[in-house]
């Protein structure tokens, strides 16, 4: 009875193993994405590092993937080693999860000033670098708005309208009094990120409850697996 339980917990923890390997996947996926989408805007993630959370769960979704490995060989192989290794490792990623997550909800209040901060001074440098000025026509293109908190932003730097905020845009827009954006940039980005990060946190959540699952059943069957390397 108690040799037929552990072959079970084993076929368990190579499933589960396999469902950590695909979500480590769309971590991956999600964490590639976003920095894909984001590109662009590295200019005001200076400040407040945004994308580093992204760069977190693409390196979680690697170290994932890969100590799948250990996981199924040591279940199938029934190699205690194997399983050890798998559950310090899964064990020591789960810490780095729940203290980057507590560290990210504790400091989002500052990430969001810093975001907005960053926005403020690289407005200055509109017209003055040009990858800082392809950064502004990009976002404000792109997400629809202008300034980072509205148009007026512009005309307190004494600066012009760039044509990127106007809702038709081409060269001369803004002269030709065309309508511009309402919204600011900072409420878009943030709200824009803010969702992604949502479906990232969403699939690392799940993660962690498969990783708690998987290590309970790992040392199930560690203890189930005697020092010859059979199940008892």
């Amino acid at each position: 009875m108690v040799e037929g339980c552990a072959v079970c917990v084993k076929y368990v923890l190579f499933l589960f193993n396999l469902v950590i390997f695909i979500l480590g996947l769309v971590l991956l996926g999600l964490g590639i994405a976003a920095h894909v989408s984001y590109g662009d805007y590295t200019n005001f993630a200076d400040g407040y590092n945004y994308l580093n959370a992204a760069t977190l769960f693409i390196v979680v979704g690697v170290f994932l993937v890969f100590i799948v490995f250990f996981g199924c060989c040591g279940a199938i192989k029934e190699n205690r080693c194997m399983l050890l290794t798998f559950f310090i490792i899964l064990f020591i990623i789960l810490v780095c999860e729940i203290v980057g997550g507590a560290l990210a909800y504790k400091y989002n209040g500052e990430l969001n000033t810093g975001l907005h901060d960053a926005m403020d001074e690289t407005m200055k440098e509109y017209n003055v670098s040009q990858d800082m000025t392809n950064s502004w026509d990009a976002i404000q293109h792109e997400l629809k708005c202008c300034g980072t908190d509205d148009s007026r932003d512009w005309g307190k730097l004494g600066k012009v309208i760039p044509d990127s905020c106007c809702e038709d845009e081409y060269i001369g827009c803004v002269k030709q009094n065309e309508a511009i954006f309402k919204q600011g940039c900072f409420e878009v980005l943030k709200a824009d990120l803010g969702k992604s990060l949502l479906v990232i946190g969403g699939v690392g959540i799940g993660i962690i409850v498969i990783q708690v699952m998987n290590m309970i059943f790992a040392c199930c069957l560690y203890r189930s697996i005697n020092d010859e390397g059979r199940l008892a």
